[in-house]
């Protein structure tokens, strides 16, 4: 009998294919002959399996690693064929550059292996480089607004993209490969770090003042901005007119300014009890220029009776805090002088004295330390007040004098000799001590001398001030009558801005009548001899 003939090919399907992860393939033979047995090999590594095919059929359930495989009979071997499994598309890297916009100075900057969590300043040009784990087919990046922005391809796996970091946000990649799988939604930030207005403070004076009477006044500024200064001025209004501007500095390369500057308006014709309104501007080196206004204080221009009542005022004040401390120095004496007589009397030193004695000389301290108060604050009356063209030299050096003076009340002698009397009262040594009380005792009769004689001199220059505050009303009267009558003749004024200054000039007139008064009730003709003379000049004038 004829032996059958035997196909020697043997035909497979799905062959070699693609597929996702977790998906399940069945191998099939096509047009099997019934009578033959068919085996299946296969390899997940590089160990081969084989399995009889029942009903010429083998089912590989949710596979998750590449299959090599092919079937056998006993006649005929098929072709080796691959299932490539692929996982769903994924981002594997990521690049992303930076382009910092030119005005912020800032280098550009590429954040390789990044997160994708973006953050820069409004404007920054942001360029991505993304690598999937898959060959894909496209890529898209989807903003939060909705926007859908089609990547660049750059190879089978790569692509590109920019934009330019306009708003905050998020977005995420879709990734779709050849399979036409796409990728899972993972969101990432965007983040847009505005661009601040600049600042600026107007540090000194910082508050409404007094306009000096020569119409200078010291400033100081300070501004600052994340990235860049410019444009600098300073704007001023005198009462209601148009304000007007002093460009400061235009061009500026650092991102802090600290300014000193003169505000002069010597020049200007001003009365007093006008009020300046000033205040300052800046901006960034934003091209959209940002700009910020500081603060805005008044400089009012004084007249010279409310200069010289600020004068009196503080002096009243340093001569009030004179004599509290004279009547607590004499309190102190007194006291002293009865624990050291007390002491005198007996033999022995206990603790009871060394606590009287640390009291004493624990106001002491304290009155040392008022002193020095005293002649801190003096002297920035005496800075405040340097400048005033209506304080002679004589008044100014006198007021040097006064505060040299309040220098030497608390003197290295005095704290010398407390120093002593508390290293003599911890070694118990009684005679050492009475001995040091005696120098004690001599110091604060010396530091009463002192606050007497400044006091005194602070009097005496309060006399001197009131008579060049009536000098200086009579001045500053004859110089607002000479405009008054220049204004008059260019008719540079309407009528009644020239009654109104009229009336000023008059209210002048009765303040120096009050002035010469008060003067004169203070003044003694055996001690004042000299004052007396120039008020009775005055007078005459």
């Amino acid at each position: 009998m004829r032996e059958p003939e035997y196909s020697s090919y043997i035909e497979l399907t799905p062959g070699s294919i693609s597929i996702k992860k977790g998906s399940a393939v069945e191998v099939s033979v096509v047009n099997p002959e019934l009578s033959l047995t068919y085996n299946i090999h296969y390899k997940f590594d590089e160990s081969w399996r084989t399995e009889v095919i029942y009903q010429q059929g083998k089912l590989f359930p949710g596979l998750d690693f590449n299959l090599t495989y092919y079937v056998t009979n006993q006649h005929a071997v098929s072709d080796t064929f691959m299932i490539t499994v692929f996982e769903e598309p994924a981002l594997r890297d990521l690049t992303v550059r930076y382009n910092y916009p030119a005005y912020t100075g800032m280098e550009s900057f590429a954040d390789y292996h990044s997160s994708g969590n973006i953050r820069a300043v409004e404007g920054t040009e942001i360029s991505l480089e993304m690598d999937a784990n898959n060959p894909l087919q496209e890529a898209v990046m989807i903003f939060s607004s909705g926007e859908a922005r089609s990547m660049n391809r750059l190879g089978r796996t790569s692509f590109e993209t920019s934009f330019t970091l306009e708003k905050s946000g998020s977005y995420h990649f879709l990734l779709t490969d050849f399979l036409g799988n796409n990728s899972q939604r993972v969101e990432k930030s965007l983040t847009m770090i505005a661009d601040k207005a600049p600042e600026i403070k107007i540090v000194y004076p910082g508050k409404d003042t007094l306009f000096t009477q020569n119409l200078k006044q010291h400033m100081k500024f300070f501004a600052t901005d994340d990235y860049g200064l410019q444009d600098f001025k300073l704007f001023y209004r005198i009462n209601d007119n148009e304000s007007q501007q002093i460009e400061l500095k235009k061009d500026i390369n650092t991102t802090t300014l600290e300014y000193d500057y003169l505000f002069d308006l010597s020049n200007t014709y001003m009365l007093p009890g006008d009020i300046v309104t000033y205040w300052a501007t800046i901006s960034d080196n934003n091209p959209e220029k940002q700009t910020t206004s500081s603060k805005t204080y008044t400089l009012r221009f004084p007249s010279v009776e409310e200069i010289f009542a600020e004068i009196q005022r503080e002096e009243e004040e340093k001569m009030d805090l004179f004599r509290k401390s004279m009547e607590m120095s004499d309190q102190l004496q007194q006291d002293f002088e009865r624990t050291r007589r007390d002491m005198m009397k007996r033999d022995e030193y206990d603790w009871e004295d060394k606590k009287n004695l640390e009291s004493h000389l624990s106001q002491q301290e304290d009155l040392n330390q008022m002193i020095e108060n005293i002649a801190e604050e003096y002297q920035k009356l005496l800075e405040k007040f340097e400048d005033n063209p209506f304080l002679s030299q004589d008044t100014l050096d006198k007021m040097q004098r006064i505060k040299e003076l309040m220098d030497e009340i608390a003197d290295d002698n005095l704290r010398d000799v407390m120093e002593r009397m508390r290293d003599a009262m911890e070694e118990m040594n009684r005679d050492e001590l009475l001995k040091l009380m005696d120098e004690f005792k001599f110091s604060m009769e010396e530091f009463n001398r002192k606050l007497e004689n400044t006091l005194a001199l602070l009097e005496n220059i309060k006399k001197e001030q009131s008579l060049q505050k009536a000098l200086a009303i009579s001045e500053e009267m004859e110089q607002m009558q000479e405009k008054l009558m220049e204004r008059t003749e260019q008719q540079q004024a309407n009528p009644e801005q020239l009654a109104n200054e009229q009336d000023t000039i008059s209210d002048k007139m009765n303040a120096l009548e009050e002035q010469l008064e008060q003067l004169k009730q203070m003044l003694d003709e055996n001690k004042d001899g000299g004052l007396m003379a120039d008020l009775d000049a005055l007078q005459q004038e």
